[in-house]
C-alpha cells in the first residue's frame, strides 16, 4: 500500500520523495523522582530538571460507614484448673490440669520447696566463750542482751567457818567462774578471784592492813563439770576454816 502526503494543494506520494535530512535530537524524561512533600522532580536527558507543585490532592470527606461483618469463629479459652495429684509436702511435687473450653487438657508441675529459715530465737544469748560460727537457723532480736556475771551460788553462812569441800554445780555451760571471798569470819572485807575451769588450780591472797600487823588470806579452787572444789583457808602460812571464806560462785562466760 502506498503512503500520500496531502499538502493542501494534491496528494503526494511519499514513496517516491527523497530522504530528507535527520532532524535535532529530542528532550526526553530520563528520571521521575516522588518526594517527601509530595511533588515530582523531572529529570530531563539534556541534564535540565521541574519540579512540580505537590501532586498530592485534599484528603476527601469520610465515606459512609460500611456494613457489619460477619462474626468470627469462638476463641478457646480456660475452662479450669484442677489440682490432679499431690499433696503440697516440702520436695515433691503437685501436677496440676488445665481444662481448655474445646475440651483439650494440658498439665503442669508445681514443685514444692521447702519452708524457709529465719525465725527469732527463743533462747537466752550464750556468755562470752569460745569463737563460733554456730548451726542455729533462727535469729537474734535487736534487743537481745548478753548476760555478765551470773550468780550460781551463795554461801548461806558467809560468817561461818568454811572446810575444804567441792560445791556441786552444772558447770557445763561456763569456762570461767569469779568467786568472792569474805576475808575472814566477822570482816567485811572482800577479795574475788577468776576460777578456769581447766582442772588447774588458782589461788587468791588478799592483803588485810591492821594497824599492827598485815595479813594476808588465800584459798585455792578448781572446777569441772560438776562443781568448784576449794582447798583449806590460809592467814599468812595459817590454815584455817575461817580465812578466806567464798561467799558467791558466779558464771562469768
Amino acid at each position: 500500500m502506498a503512503a500520500k502526503y496531502w499538502n493542501g494543494k494534491e496528494w503526494i506520494d511519499l514513496a517516491s520523495g527523497e530522504q530528507g535530512p535527520q532532524g535535532p535530537a529530542g528532550n526526553g524524561i530520563s528520571s521521575a523522582v516522588l518526594n517527601p512533600d509530595y511533588t515530582l522532580t523531572l529529570n530531563f536527558t539534556n541534564g535540565s530538571s521541574y519540579t512540580t507543585p505537590s501532586i498530592r490532592g485534599e484528603q476527601g470527606e469520610q465515606g459512609p460507614q460500611g456494613e457489619d461483618g460477619a462474626d468470627g469463629a469462638d476463641g478457646v479459652g480456660i475452662a479450669s484448673i484442677t489440682l490432679v495429684s499431690g499433696t503440697h509436702a516440702a520436695g515433691t511435687l503437685d501436677t496440676y490440669r488445665v481444662t481448655l473450653t474445646d475440651g483439650n487438657t494440658y498439665d503442669f508441675y508445681v514443685y514444692n520447696g521447702a519452708d524457709g529459715q529465719g525465725s527469732p530465737g527463743s533462747q537466752t544469748p550464750k556468755h562470752l566463750g569460745t569463737g563460733a560460727a554456730g548451726t542455729a537457723a533462727a535469729y537474734a532480736r535487736e534487743d537481745h542482751v548478753h548476760p555478765a556475771f551470773v550468780e550460781l551460788w551463795a554461801n548461806p553462812n558467809p560468817s561461818s567457818n568454811f572446810n575444804a569441800q567441792t560445791i556441786s554445780l552444772d558447770l557445763s555451760a561456763w569456762s570461767v567462774l569469779c568467786v568472792t571471798y569474805i576475808t575472814a569470819a566477822g570482816q567485811s572485807r572482800f577479795a574475788s578471784t577468776i576460777v578456769f575451769k581447766d582442772g588447774k588450780t588458782y589461788f587468791v591472797t588478799v592483803g588485810i592492813p591492821s594497824t599492827s600487823n598485815n595479813y594476808y588470806y588465800k584459798r585455792g579452787a578448781s572446777a569441772d563439770n560438776t562443781g568448784v572444789t576449794f582447798t583449806n583457808g590460809y592467814q599468812n602460812t595459817t590454815a584455817g576454816p575461817s580465812y578466806a571464806v567464798p561467799q558467791k560462785i558466779y558464771g562469768v562466760c
